[in-house]
């Protein structure tokens, strides 16, 4: 009897440890649906699109995590900054960068980024994904 009360209670641990872990999109200690990692799919300036991993060696991400923190990753660097989102509308700051778009449904478009005149579109594809399957 022991035995089986202890196997349930690991069982119930491991089966929250999984979820904890779970990626992008997960919300387990937050309300945020929006949290998770995104990656830099295509840039467009003047009209021109381009694939981001012709720009980026090693990719761009942006992870939002819970309480506005957020850290931004290309190839090897990285840093952090804090976000925002009031209606649809993004907002990022820090080390003196400024990031201002939209984001919905797990794609971010930040607009005109550092005044260099280019959108860059980042996809979560687990909430992204997720929103095309419950659509099907």
């Amino acid at each position: 009897m022991k035995k089986s009360i202890a196997t349930k209670i690991l069982v119930m641990l491991l089966a929250g440890l999984l979820v904890l872990m779970t990626g992008c999109g997960s919300n387990i200690g937050a309300d945020d649906p929006n949290l998770g990692v995104y990656e830099a799919t295509t840039g467009e300036m003047s009209g021109i699109k381009i694939d981001v991993s012709d720009v980026f060696d090693g990719g761009f991400t942006i992870e939002l995590k819970a309480g506005g923190k957020a850290t931004v990753t290309s190839g090897e660097d990285s840093g952090d900054f804090k976000w925002t989102l009031e209606e649809g509308k993004f907002h990022g700051e820090g080390g003196g960068a400024t990031l201002d778009g939209t984001l919905k449904d797990g794609v971010l478009v930040l607009e005109d980024v550092e005044g260099s005149g280019v959108t860059m579109t980042l996809v979560c594809k687990d909430i992204a994904g997720s929103k095309d399957k419950e659509e099907e």
